[in-house]
């Protein structure tokens, strides 16, 4: 089971600090959650990026983190990801869908931002050529 405090110690310190060693240690981490407590992992970004009561500089981390496990250049990555996804329940994905949908009115641009990367580069990543409306929400059909 993924630990919520060391996660959120770990976007906390993202934000926070400039240590290239201390950050590989966060990236590390998130890493491993993402391979072994995958559900887990992407129900704290969510959460952590919704969270009003944290700093936008941590809401900001996590909604770049949690962009990163849905998203990758390399193909077979890409669909490992996206299968990944598929894989939680629909209730585990609809509640991480409404915690960062909610943020897209945040009234902090940082994290209206952070929302937008895990929109827009997830849809870019699925070469989604449709209308734009229908790219914002692609993420969204995937169930």
């Amino acid at each position: 089971m993924s630990d919520p405090a060391r996660l959120a110690a770990g976007l906390q310190l993202l934000a926070s600090t400039a240590d290239s060693a201390q950050i590989k240690q966060v990236q590390v981490y998130l890493t491993q959650e993402e391979q072994t407590n995958y559900p887990a992992l992407v129900h704290g970004l969510a959460a952590a990026l919704a969270n009003t009561q944290t700093s936008p500089q941590e809401r900001q981390h996590a909604g770049i983190a949690l962009k990163n496990t849905l998203t990758a250049i390399d193909e077979q990555e890409l669909h490992m990801r996206k299968q990944r996804w598929l894989a939680l329940s629909e209730p585990q994905r609809t509640q991480i869908k409404g915690m960062v949908l909610q943020t897209l009115t945040d009234n902090n641009n940082v994290v209206r931002k952070a929302t937008s990367l895990v929109w827009t580069q997830h849809t870019h990543a699925h070469a989604c050529t449709s209308t734009a409306f229908s790219c914002f929400f692609f993420f969204f059909s995937l169930s």
